[in-house]
């Protein structure tokens, strides 16, 4: 036997400091929070949750509605579905089909939905796919990433990302 140290001795000096530098840039690391425009519309945290409720259950089909957000805009809603879109930029009326009633009756005039999907890996060793769906109106979208045109696709995008992981830990997997 020798005295040497074993590759996997562990330096608990080295580790606590590690410790405290990942602590450090814990609670130094800024935290991102979109601020909701002066003027949400029908897209504030009063409305979009209820219109997003009777969208998905009058025209969801094989979309179940798990939860919607409004800690920060824009609201998002959790999705269940078997089949999610491909495409991250969606139109509304493909997703919800051409002659849904309520979204005729509630079209967001950018017509479009920004999807994120995000596999959840499930206690039971199953994963699902959370989708995370965001849709509204261009006025608010515009006050609220004021970056430029070009810009508010891109910010939008990596704002739900942030969130979906978020959303991934409290995400209610199946029976």
């Amino acid at each position: 036997m020798t005295d040497e140290p074993s590759p996997f001795s562990l330096d608990a000096e080295a580790i606590d400091a590690l410790r405290r530098d990942v602590e450090a840039l814990r609670t130094s690391a800024p935290r991102i929070r979109r601020a909701w425009p002066q003027q949400p519309g029908r897209d504030s945290a009063d409305e979009w949750p209820e219109r997003m409720e009777t969208l998905f259950s009058d025209c969801g089909g094989g979309l179940e509605l798990v939860d919607t957000r409004c800690d920060e805009f824009p609201c998002v809603a959790t999705v269940r579905t078997d089949e999610p879109p491909r495409d991250e930029i969606v139109k509304l009326t493909d997703l919800f089909g051409p002659d849904c009633a309520a979204l005729a009756a509630d079209m967001p005039d950018a017509e479009h939905a920004l999807i994120v999907t995000f596999d959840v890996d499930c206690p039971d060793g199953a994963t699902e796919t959370m989708m995370v769906f965001a849709t509204g109106d261009a006025a608010p979208l515009q006050e609220a990433y004021p970056e430029g045109d070009d810009q508010i696709l891109t910010r939008l995008m990596l704002d739900l990302s942030r969130r979906s992981e978020a959303l991934a830990a409290e995400w209610p997997c199946g029976d």
